[in-house]
C-alpha cells in the first residue's frame, strides 16, 4: 500500500504548482555513459591494454529518479585473457519527497555507486572502473547545514578479476553498514566541511571480528587558505589499524583558479593490522602509492606519503591536477617518488574526458599507466 501511495504521488498532476515539486508531469530522459580506456605498464608484468564501461539511461519524473545500465569489462595482453560479457551495471531507484529548500530526504533502492567526500564507500578504485557496485539501501536527511546518510550494502560474490581492470571488491559476498554525519557551509570568503562516520566492514573471515571503521574529515577555507585532515581508527579485536592525513593549500589569486596544496598521509602497520581504506578516490595507485590501497601495507610496516599538488583551471571548461609523491615504510626507510597527472575537460555540466597517467620506479623497471575516461550523467 505505501508503495502504492508512493508511485501515486509520483505521477499525481498538480497543475497549480501548490506542492512544491509537484506539478504538470514530465518524464525526463538523460543517457549514462561511463567509459574508460588505457595502458598499463606494472613493474612486475608485461604491458597490458584494459577497457571498460557502464551504458544506460536514466528517468526522472517530479519526485522519482531511476536508473538501468549495463556494464562489460575486457583486457588484452600477456597475462590476461580478453573478456567482454555484458552484465547489470547499475539498476535504482529514488525516491525525493518535496519539503523545502531547508530540509530535505531521499531514499535510493538498487544496485548503485556510493560516493561521499569525493571517494567511494567500500570499494577499491579498480572497482569503481569496472561499473561493479554493491546492491544498497541508501537513506539521507537533510536539514541545513547537516546531512545524515544511512546506508546498508551487499555485494552478491563476484569472482575475483585477474586483469588490471580490477580485482574483488573488499566486501564481495558480504555486508556493509554505515552511518554518516556531515555539516558545512560555504561563502564567499570562508567555508568549511566536516564529517564522521562509522562503517562496519565484512569479516576477512566467518569466524573472526567484523572489523569496524570510525572516522571524521574535515576542511576550512579563509580567504586563500585551505586547511584539511582526515583521521581513521578500526579496533578489530586487540589490535588497532589506523589512517591519517594532513593537507594545507593556498589559492593564487580571489578566484582560486590555481590552488597549491601540501600535506602527509600515515598508514599503520604491525604484524595483523588490516587496515581498508573506508573511501577509494577512484585513482588507480601506481607502484609505491598501491600500499594505501585496500591490499596495502597488510602485516606489513605501515606506510608514509609526503605530497605536493597543483591544481588548476586553465580554462573553464579545462582542469589540470600535478602531483609528486615520495614515500617510505612504515620503518624509515624510503620506498621512492611517484608522479602523476591529470586533464579533465568538461564539454557540458553533465559530461567529462579525463585523461591520467602516472609513474613510478618502484624497481628497476618503472611502473607507469595512462587512461582515458569519458563519463556521462554519472
Amino acid at each position: 500500500m505505501l508503495v502504492g501511495l508512493v508511485i501515486a504521488a509520483a505521477w499525481a498532476e498538480d497543475p497549480s504548482g501548490a506542492r512544491p515539486g509537484l506539478g504538470p508531469p514530465v518524464l525526463t530522459w538523460s543517457p549514462v555513459v561511463q567509459l574508460v580506456g588505457g595502458v598499463s605498464a606494472p613493474a612486475d608484468a608485461d604491458t597490458r591494454l584494459f577497457a571498460s564501461g557502464r551504458v544506460g539511461i536514466e528517468a526522472e519524473r517530479k519526485v522519482l529518479t531511476a536508473r538501468l545500465s549495463v556494464r562489460a569489462t575486457t583486457a588484452w595482453g600477456p597475462d590476461a585473457e580478453g573478456r567482454g560479457a555484458v552484465t547489470l551495471g547499475e539498476a535504482w531507484a529514488r525516491y525525493r519527497p518535496p519539503i523545502s529548500s531547508a530540509l530535505g530526504a531521499e531514499l535510493t533502492l538498487g544496485v548503485q555507486p556510493l560516493e561521499f567526500d569525493g571517494g567511494v564507500l567500500v570499494g577499491d578504485d579498480d572497482a569503481w572502473r569496472t561499473a561493479e557496485l554493491p546492491l544498497a539501501a541508501r537513506a539521507q536527511l537533510r536539514a541545513v547545514p547537516w546531512t545524515v546518510d544511512i546506508v546498508s550494502a551487499y555485494a552478491p560474490g563476484a569472482a575475483a578479476r585477474e586483469a588490471e581492470v580490477g580485482r574483488t571488491t573488499p566486501f564481495s559476498g558480504h555486508e556493509a553498514h554505515l552511518v554518516r554525519v556531515a555539516a558545512g557551509r560555504d561563502h564567499a570568503d570562508t567555508a568549511w566541511e566536516v564529517s564522521g562516520l562509522v562503517l562496519a566492514l565484512p569479516r576477512a573471515e566467518p569466524d573472526t571480528a567484523r572489523p569496524w571503521t570510525v572516522g571524521s574529515s574535515g576542511g576550512v577555507q579563509l580567504r586563500r587558505i585551505r586547511l584539511g585532515a582526515d583521521a581513521y581508527l578500526q579496533p578489530t579485536g586487540t589490535d588497532l589499524a589506523w589512517f591519517g592525513e594532513l593537507r594545507a593549500g593556498w589559492a593564487f589569486g580571489d578566484e582560486a583558479r590555481v590552488v597549491l596544496w601540501g600535506g602527509g598521509d600515515l598508514l599503520s602497520g604491525g604484524p595483523t593490522p588490516a587496515f581498508r581504506r573506508p573511501l577509494a578516490d577512484r585513482r588507480a595507485r601506481l607502484g609505491w602509492l598501491g600500499r594505501f590501497d585496500d591490499e596495502g601495507a597488510r602485516g606489513g610496516d605501515g606506510a608514509a606519503d609526503a605530497w605536493l599538488r597543483l591544481d588548476a583551471t586553465l580554462a573553464p571548461q579545462l582542469r589540470t591536477q600535478l602531483a609528486a609523491h615520495h614515500l617510505w615504510d612504515g620503518a624509515g626507510g624510503a620506498l621512492g617518488p611517484e608522479l602523476d597527472a591529470t586533464v579533465a575537460w568538461y564539454w557540458s555540466p553533465l559530461a567529462a574526458l579525463r585523461l591520467a597517467a602516472g609513474w613510478a620506479p618502484t624497481s628497476l623497471t618503472p611502473a607507469a599507466r595512462a587512461e582515458a575516461v569519458i563519463d556521462v550523467s554519472l
